[in-house]
């Protein structure tokens, strides 16, 4: 069963706004992106997100539950961090949703996807899971998406059965740095602009 989630962006982007992929509002596994994000030094930018499961679903152990944030741009090696030893991660620049769901956005194979798996005892919803963290090289913001799958909890026939779910989630935006060679070269021209200028006035004078 597929199922379109919804993600309540913190207060620190466009004032708590919500973004939602049509369909149903309720989802499995929601990843929230907590703001601001936190800068460690220097092209080092932390992105923390609250993970939690929602009401009527599981994870059960030894069943497939993962979740997977998809493009994000500029990846730190080594850095992404979940809340426990239960979650292990995975980071590919491709990474195939879960069967049946299909991605609005297509995954852009040029950046790297974060996928969290759980191999923990059985949880049940509604549960907060924990921060899951990562750090990037770059601190602007762009939409892109996640997907995740767990099982339903009900007292019907339709108990344990897995679903799946994606929905919009804020990710690191790449931005252009220069290259040190142009950076070098826009500093001679700047320097010859002023060189130049200070022969003007000096002419002038």
């Amino acid at each position: 069963m597929i199922k379109y989630g919804k993600l309540l962006v913190g207060a620190g982007i466009a004032g708590g706004l919500v973004l939602a992929l049509g369909g149903a509002v309720r989802a499995d596994i929601i990843p929230v992106l907590q703001t601001p994000i936190t800068t460690l030094g220097p092209n080092n930018f932390r992105f923390d997100y609250t993970v939690s499961l929602t009401d009527s679903q599981q994870m059960i152990q030894g069943q497939p539950v993962f979740f997977t944030i998809y493009d994000f741009a500029g990846y730190i090696p080594n850095s992404a961090v979940a809340p426990n030893a239960n979650w292990s991660v995975a980071v590919a620049n491709t990474t195939p949703p879960p069967a049946g769901i299909s991605l609005v956005n297509p995954d852009n194979t040029g950046l790297p996807d974060l996928k969290f798996t759980y191999t923990g005892p059985t949880l049940t919803g509604p549960f907060t899971l924990g921060t899951f963290s990562a750090r990037s090289t770059f601190n602007q913001l762009t939409t892109d998406e996640y997907a995740a799958t767990a099982q339903k909890f009900t007292t019907t026939a339709d108990n344990g059965v897995q679903t799946s779910n994606r929905g919009p989630n804020i990710v690191p935006l790449a931005t252009a740095i220069p290259e040190p060679g142009t950076m070098a070269l826009l500093g001679s021209g700047l320097l010859s602009l002023g060189a130049l200028g200070g022969l003007r006035r000096r002419r002038i004078a």
